[in-house]
């Protein structure tokens, strides 16, 4: 079973589980949490271990740093980051 939560406008996931047993209690699922700029662009990412992935955005490119660690990807932008 996956559960997937999308924002108040219903057009981005705010919120996603990791695949568990059908079984599994409430309290022991995992989520990875989203959150999303004014125009739809990711800029945070929570891990269900609590990493956090922010994504900044400019016009030139996106930027993507990782909890307790420093810059890891830039690119154009427009262009998505690599997903893990």
């Amino acid at each position: 079973m996956q559960e997937v939560a999308y924002d108040a406008r219903g057009e981005h996931i705010a919120r996603r589980s990791v695949p568990a047993g059908e079984g599994t209690p409430e309290d022991e699922i995992l989520h990875d949490v989203y959150e999303h700029d004014a125009v739809g662009r990711e800029v945070r990412h929570t891990t269900p271990w609590g990493a956090v992935v922010k994504t900044d955005h400019d016009r030139l490119r996106a930027e993507v740093t990782e909890s307790a660690s420093s810059t890891c990807w830039r690119a154009p932008a427009g262009v998505p980051p690599p997903r893990p």
